[in-house]
């Protein structure tokens, strides 16, 4: 569910690695342009190629409207893009019964 009313286009978040194999990692921060988002899972664009693995955990950070939101998950598919420039991801949250913090 796209829903352009609520934050300026585009919108901009920064993601970066943040468990790997249930190790914490003290990872860079890149910035992906968020192209639509849900309750369950957003589709983002990036410069940057990324691994899709459950063992792999990622953190995006972005604003809307003055609001914080860190948001954890899993990449699970990669969109082939028609500019290969751009990869395009989706991305699923996890439920914060499977955070280990």
């Amino acid at each position: 569910m796209h829903i352009p009313k609520l934050y300026e286009d585009p919108l901009y978040a920064q993601l970066n690695i943040y468990q790997v194999q249930h190790r914490f990692i003290q990872s860079g921060k890149t910035n992906v342009q968020i192209l639509t988002f849900s309750s369950k899972s957003l589709i983002f664009a990036s410069d940057l190629q990324f691994p899709m693995s459950e063992s792999v955990v990622y953190r995006i950070c972005l604003n809307i409207h003055h609001s914080f939101f860190e948001l954890y998950g899993y990449i699970t598919s990669i969109i082939q893009s028609k500019n290969l420039l751009l990869s395009i991801y989706e991305y699923t949250y996890k439920q914060d019964t499977e955070m280990i913090h």
